[in-house]
């Protein structure tokens, strides 16, 4: 059986992935859209710095391979925090 292969594709994709997560569960303490909203934006941006350093890739790659993951997680765990 064939394991999967690591790509860097994936770590990005897991890297923004559960870096969503965790911001989902931060912003839904903040409270409102209002306010949530400017904090995943701003942690996200912070992120892409990061990980441009971190897999030596430009900005567009990163974003292609990282934003819809974070956005996606984000909200997903954002709803369901402030809904509990």
């Amino acid at each position: 059986m064939k394991l999967i292969e690591i790509t860097e594709e994936l770590k990005s994709m897991l890297l923004f992935a559960g870096s969503g997560m965790a911001m989902g569960g931060v912003s839904s303490l903040v409270g409102t859209a209002v306010l949530a909203l400017p904090v995943g934006i701003a942690a996200l941006l912070g992120l892409k710095k990061g990980a441009e350093k971190l897999f030596l890739k430009e900005s567009s790659w990163i974003m292609a391979n990282g934003l819809m993951p974070y956005l996606t997680f984000w909200y997903m765990i954002w709803v369901l925090a402030i809904n509990a």
